[in-house]
């Protein structure tokens, strides 16, 4: 979280209520492994019938059919 409580989040699919967030290789360094959870935490106690799925630049480069598939059903 920024100054002043913004959030910037990698994608966020208001009217569906469903937040991604992506996560690259800088994401496994535990100090950052752990602000990942505390912000997870945090968007979704300001929201409580928010969806966060976390996904990695790897599940985008190598499962790129399964995760549209995939987060197409969870968008409609």
């Amino acid at each position: 979280m920024r100054a002043g409580g913004v959030r910037y989040l990698d994608a966020r699919y208001r009217r569906q209520r469903v937040t991604v967030e992506l996560d690259g290789a800088h994401h496994r360094l535990v100090g950052q492994w752990e602000a990942d959870a505390l912000r997870t935490l945090h968007v979704l106690a300001s929201a409580r019938d928010e969806q966060l799925v976390r996904l990695t630049r790897g599940n985008l480069r190598h499962d790129e059919p399964v995760v549209a598939q995939l987060l197409g059903q969870l968008l409609r």
